[in-house]
């Protein structure tokens, strides 16, 4: 299992990463484009490119080789490498991106107040106490737990996420981790230390794998 980390530059502007909308498909690029608040569109397109820098490094390919598809529920996967997992998340001022021979799922959420309505809505009375119990961080603990739980199973919405507890046995392994003003949680079949091994991707290494020409 691996997984990758970008923290998204604070000065970084669309313009800055625009060029780079060529080393991803054509769909993707229409995705991307549609955004209009340019916060979304770098975030977008930055995960584009994590995804395959993930994938290359992973799997030693190169970028032309890669070819996606999804599942019946939306849900994409790398075209001709059936045991290789991935799922990616961001939010705010980061990207993440995990990967394995097995199923996973990852989630990233930048910690806002307010959420307590949400709680009452779709946490069960274990998870809605545990995190009236331990504040934001325990919100965002649960919250990130059950939509990495969701990606796992690669089912979309068509699994409810208030139809599962985080806290009794759901057959994998969940583990959260607290950053700066951010939770991440990954969930998967294997055991995972307490201590997650993140590998930390930054903006000079990720365009690195993504040459472009010169004039």
């Amino acid at each position: 299992m691996n997984i990758y980390l970008l923290k998204i530059p604070e000065q970084l502007t669309f313009s800055n990463i625009e060029p780079y909308l060529s080393f991803v498909s054509d769909a993707r690029r229409e995705t991307i484009l549609r955004y209009v608040p340019e916060d979304a569109r770098i975030r977008s397109l930055l995960a584009a490119l994590l995804v395959r820098y993930g994938i290359r490094t992973d799997l030693h390919l190169q970028n032309a080789d890669l070819t996606f598809d999804k599942n019946e529920y939306g849900k994409p996967f790398l075209y001709g490498h059936a045991n290789y997992h991935f799922s990616l998340s961001h939010s705010g001022k980061y990207v993440a991106f995990a990967s394995g021979d097995a199923p996973i799922g990852i989630d990233v959420e930048r910690r806002k107040e307010g959420r307590d309505n949400i709680a009452g809505r779709f946490f069960t009375s274990s998870e809605a106490q545990y995190a009236a119990d331990n504040g934001l961080a325990g919100f965002y603990e649960v919250w990130t737990k059950k939509e990495a739980y969701v990606k796992f199973l690669g089912t979309g919405f068509s699994t409810s996420i208030s139809s599962f507890d985080v806290f009794t046995d759901l057959g994998v392994s969940l583990v959260a981790k607290q950053l700066d003003g951010y939770t991440l949680s990954i969930c998967c079949k294997k055991a995972l230390p307490d201590s997650l091994p993140i590998m930390e991707v930054n903006f000079t290494q990720l365009c690195r794998l993504f040459p472009l020409p010169v004039n």
